[in-house]
């Protein structure tokens, strides 16, 4: 929501959830969108709650949202869609977040090395929902498998399928085995 703060001051009110809470702090950058307004509005976080403002067993808190530099045409209450900046890289190696694998507290990624997909150690930095950094591991140039989405999953199913028993049901098996030549990872 949006509140005026005098002339020419507004700030954005919104509320982040308990899991994302800690990656907030004071300062950073915001990016807002208002229907009334053609473009993205700039704005800093002006200060973070520090009570549980849901009204859902999940909690989340307070974030207000100085905007700068505002045209005056923004309303009173308007609704707002915020976007905070929590962290920013330049000139770093990363790759798609869905291409990283964790077991425990390991970090891989799939290679293709010699025609063969390798499974490589990494050491990553900011993760993101579509990009995660890799700060060791891996150069640039190295070939990174994705999932080839078009591929059939290689499973093999059973399922029994019974009648109700001691009342002269049917008992059968079935196994669906899918293919096993799946052509291997695209060429790249």
């Amino acid at each position: 929501m949006i509140t005026i703060i005098g002339d020419n001051g507004f700030v954005v009110s919104t509320t982040v959830s308990l899991t994302d809470i800690a990656g907030v702090a004071v300062g950073q950058s915001a990016a807002v969108d208002v229907a009334s307004v053609d473009d993205e509005l700039a704005g800093a976080v002006s200060s973070i709650g520090i009570l549980n403002v849901s009204t859902s067993s999940t909690p989340s808190y307070t974030v207000q949202i100085a905007l700068e530099g505002v045209e005056p045409n923004l309303l009173n209450g308007a609704s707002a869609a915020v976007t905070v900046e929590v962290a920013s890289l330049i000139a770093v190696l990363a790759v798609p977040t869905s291409a990283v694998h964790v077991t425990d507290a390991t970090y891989t990624i799939d290679l293709l090395k010699n025609g063969a997909s390798t499974s490589t150690e990494v050491n990553v930095g900011a993760i993101g929902s579509e990009l995660t950094e890799i700060t060791s591991g891996v150069s640039v140039g190295d070939e990174v498998i994705l999932a080839d989405l078009n591929a059939a999953i290689a499973t093999t199913d059973t399922a029994t399928n019974s009648g109700l028993s001691g009342l002269g049901g049917d008992t059968s098996t079935e196994t669906h085995t899918s293919p096993t030549d799946l052509g291997g990872p695209p060429a790249g």
